[in-house]
């Protein structure tokens, strides 16, 4: 489920009406890769998602409601790398997971400390002690195998996000190459 249509998603945080559009396609395009039949998008305001939490809520409801999962994923509570609408979205998740699925298991994507620690010397993540206090340390490591190869053609899908995603370490290596050299992912049980 994407909460925002991804409008500010460009460098200077300006309203791209036309990204939207692009962002849609580019995520349909990534959910074909990895196989996943049904992408749930909702157009809440890139950047907003915490002021407009009274509409954000009933709609990840029903959405658990639809879907019935068997797991949950989402940001960790740092929103990985610090952005506003994945922290709101973390904490809504959380709340209503434990509100109203309990049962179901809640895991965090999360990055080792030493991995972490290679992207913000690449530029590639901000070192911030306010986020540290939140980050998730990895309980799941799960090994891609042969997946690491639809996992970079699916980064490689979000095209429009180059800009924000290659700076620095990106503007030498690509960063579908540099996902395909990762071969695990990380999770953090809640």
């Amino acid at each position: 489920m994407l909460l925002t249509g991804g409008a500010r998603g460009n460098p200077s945080g300006i309203l791209d009406p036309q990204l939207k559009a692009i962002r849609r396609s580019e995520a349909q395009r990534a959910a074909r890769i990895l196989g996943i039949a049904r992408v749930i998008q909702e157009d809440f305001g890139d950047n907003h998602v915490r002021e407009e939490a009274e509409q954000v809520r009933p709609s990840l409801s029903r959405t658990f409601g639809q879907v019935d999962p068997d797991l949950i994923l989402t940001h960790d509570r740092s929103g990985l790398y610090g952005h506003p609408d994945h922290i709101a979205c973390s904490e809504m998740v959380t709340d209503l997971r434990n509100t109203i699925l309990p049962g179901v298991p809640l895991w965090y994507v999360a990055l080792p400390a030493m991995l972490r620690r290679t992207l913000q010397l690449a530029g590639q993540m901000t070192r911030d002690p306010r986020l540290d206090a939140s980050r998730a340390t990895p309980t799941h490591r799960l090994f891609l195998g042969t997946a690491v190869v639809a996992k970079a053609r699916a980064v490689r899908a979000y095209r429009s996000q180059r800009g924000a995603i290659g700076k620095r370490f990106g503007r030498l290596v690509p960063p579908w190459i540099a996902v395909g050299l990762l071969p695990f992912e990380y999770f953090a049980e809640a």
